[in-house]
């Protein structure tokens, strides 16, 4: 019994750290779990609250792209081309982790995935950049969809680092 009580004073520190959000998730009365394994009950909480904070900052990013786009001052949709930039780096990778043998080891599929995604991610950073040079979109807007960039690639890189393991329980949610 002394074991298990150390286990979810352990689970109960983890939850409480402030790095991940404690004063949120301490609230959580822990007689109220419905889990009979604590370790899925506290892997559930934090993958909820990482996915809501990734979502908040997708938000931001787009917000950031959107008041580029949208304010008086620079008035040009321009930079909005981006999006379609978003949409296409991850599928690459996923594309080739689903016909990848698994083996952990570089394969040439991977490293033409990863080269590709690559090139997509240095032309959204490039795009306005280029805009800016050439006089279509202010320097301003210019900044804004390079901070939302910077954002909106944190949090497809955040993503896939929390929710694309293969050894945590799908069936979990």
């Amino acid at each position: 019994m002394a074991t298990t009580a150390r286990k979810w004073a352990y689970y109960t520190n983890i939850i409480t750290n402030k790095s991940i959000g404690g004063h949120i998730l301490a609230k959580i009365s822990l007689q109220d779990r419905s889990y009979k394994n604590p370790k899925l009950w506290l892997v559930s909480k934090v993958s909820i609250y990482f996915l809501v904070c990734l979502a908040f900052a997708g938000s931001l990013g787009m917000t950031f792209l959107i008041l580029a786009c949208a304010l008086n001052v620079y008035s040009s949709w321009w930079p909005f081309f981006v999006v379609l930039f978003y949409v296409l780096s991850p599928i690459p990778t996923m594309i080739s982790r689903r016909y990848s043998d698994g083996s952990g080891g570089s394969n040439p599929c991977m490293e033409a995935a990863v080269f590709l995604t690559m090139g997509i991610l240095v032309s959204s950073f490039a795009l306005p950049i280029v805009l800016a040079r050439i006089a279509a979109i202010e320097w301003g807007a210019c900044y804004l969809t390079l901070a939302g960039n910077f954002v909106v690639y944190a949090t497809l890189l955040g993503f896939f680092l929390t929710f694309d393991n293969d050894d945590h329980d799908y069936n979990m949610w």
